[in-house]
Formats: structure tokens, sequence, C-alpha cells
């Protein structure tokens, strides 16, 4: 292995860790907002049914819909869990760490290039090891770690699927977090 061949192997360890670090965030984030749905979409529930206890308000509709909602909320809640998003963001933490090791034994490895020749064969091994330890980042996380290299240059394309992959997810948002309120409304409309 020449020099160039291991600078251009460190810059592959460090995108892989880089998309590994954007992939643990976002699956952080995606644990807290779905927590954060789960208890929201579950005040929403309690909420009208304390209102449905009212005579005012009371009918057989909306108890029938609080009762799909508080189904279908235990369904999405039992799949979420199942997802493990909190878990799997801790896989990849302890993933990158190991791969910044890596790095640094790289690093060392190129200040004495020539004597280091199984040192850097045992470290390219790791590398493939700590890929089978593993899942795979996807593609907007590695996109992300592009975008944010200072070496890496994203073409057109690239940025506009980013920009996709960003607007998509505000959209998702918005859209979960007004749903309930648009049901609610919908119900209570069509209903007195």
């Amino acid at each position: 292995m020449t020099i160039q061949e291991l600078e251009s192997f460190e810059r592959k360890i460090w995108l892989t860790r880089k998309s590994r670090i954007k992939t643990s965030e976002r699956l952080n984030l995606l644990d807290f907002i779905s927590q954060f749905l789960t208890c929201y979409y579950s005040l929403i529930i309690v909420c009208l049914s304390i209102l449905n206890f009212y005579p005012k308000f009371s009918s057989e509709k909306i108890s029938l819909t609080l009762t799909i909602a508080s189904i279908c909320l235990t369904v999405i809640t039992i799949f979420v869990i199942s997802r493990n998003f909190k878990e799997r963001s801790i896989n990849l933490k302890y993933n990158y760490i190991k791969l910044d090791e890596i790095i640094y034994e790289i690093k060392k490895f190129k200040t004495n290039f020539d004597n280091n020749q199984n040192d850097i064969d045992n470290s390219i091994n790791k590398y493939f090891k700590l890929l089978e330890t593993s899942e795979n980042h996807d593609q907007w996380d590695y996109l992300l770690a592009r975008s944010e290299s200072s070496d890496e240059k994203l073409n057109c394309w690239e940025k506009t699927k980013l920009l996709y992959y960003h607007l998509n997810n505000i959209i998702m948002l918005g859209f979960l977090i007004l749903f309930p309120f648009v049901i609610s409304l919908l119900i209570i409309y069509f209903t007195f």
C-alpha cells in the first residue's frame, strides 16, 4: 500500500465515520419525535375523552372514533418501539468511536510509513470487521456528511436530493403535528 492509498483509505474511513454520526443523530431525533408524538396523540385522545363525558359534547360517533384512535395509537406505539431507534443509535455511536480509533492509528502510521505495513493491514481488517458489526448508514446521511466536508463538493443533483430530504421531513412533521387537530375538528364539526 502506498502513502496515497493510505490517505485515500483514511478519507474513506472518515466519511464512513461521519455518515455513521449523522445516522446516529437522525435515529436519536426519530426516537425523540416518536416519543413526543406518542405523548402528544395520547394527550389529545385523553382531552377528547374527557370532553366526551360532558352531555353537551357526548355522542356515540365521538366514543367510537376515540376507541378507534386509541387502538391505532397502541398499534403505532408498538411499531415505533419495535424500531429500536435508541438502541440502534447507541450501536452506531460505538461503531463510529471505534472508526475514530482506526483513523488515529492511520495518522500514526503515516509518520513512519515503511515500518508499519503489518499494522496497516491489521487496521484495514479492523475497519472491515467494524462494518459488519453495525447497520449501514443511508444515502441521506452520507450526503449530509459529504456536504459538511470541506474536501467534498456536492453536484447539483445531490444538493437537490438533500433539499428534497429536508423539505420532506419538515412537511411530514408538520402533517403529524396537525393531523390530530384536523381530525378532532372534523369529528366535532360533523357530530354537532
